[in-house]
């Protein structure tokens, strides 16, 4: 057991990891270029390959929201898709104001849900009882012409003049009418015999 441990620092973001890791890897490439130049021995490579080892070993001294931070090599790439503006007071007004009204439509909605279809059936209710009353008025006035006038009704409709003379030359219209089918049916039946 280690008591000479130290605390681990403690970054919020995979940003903040990213930040202090390329910060100490140029450090320590300054320090290695300063006392060591780049076009010095095989030796240096080496050299300069434990001393990155050591930078990415860091990572057991970084905790992220409390958690072990992991493989640093994850938040050395630098195509991270998560990107973040900075906080615009206007922006955050406007959605605040947009939210509020969504509210004030909603309860409006669900208000019009509850009352429409009642208002809907008072009016539909009204109009049906006007045109009821008016149907009822013209049967009334109807109903009051048939009873005051013996005239045919009394619907304009003026009473025939020869109506006697009119029903005997109906019917005797229809006898002669009842005489020509049965003399028309004999004479087909007496055809159709012959041939």
């Amino acid at each position: 057991m280690e008591t000479n441990r130290m605390r681990k620092i403690e970054v919020q973001s995979p940003e903040d990891i990213r930040f202090l890791i390329e910060g100490l890897s140029r450090a320590a490439r300054a320090k290695i270029d300063l006392h060591l130049p780049p076009g010095a021995v095989d030796r240096d490579d080496e050299l300069r390959k434990r001393v990155e080892d050591m930078v990415m070993e860091v990572r057991h001294s970084i905790a992220v929201n409390g958690m072990d931070a992991g493989p640093v090599e994850s938040y050395m790439k630098k195509d991270s898709t998560e990107e973040f503006e900075p906080y615009d007071r206007k922006l955050h007004d406007r959605m605040k104001s947009l939210h509020t009204e969504l509210e004030i439509e909603t309860l409006r909605v669900s208000q019009l849900r509850r009352e429409a279809p009642a208002e809907a059936t008072k009016i539909y209710e009204a109009q049906l009882i006007k045109e009821f009353e008016g149907d009822e008025r013209i049967l009334a006035e109807i109903a009051k012409k048939i009873e005051v006038g013996d005239r045919a009704g009394d619907l304009g409709i003026k009473p025939l003049e020869r109506k006697q003379d009119t029903e005997g030359e109906y019917a005797m219209s229809v006898e002669v009418l009842k005489g020509l089918q049965t003399v028309s049916f004999t004479h087909c039946e007496r055809t159709l015999v012959a041939y």
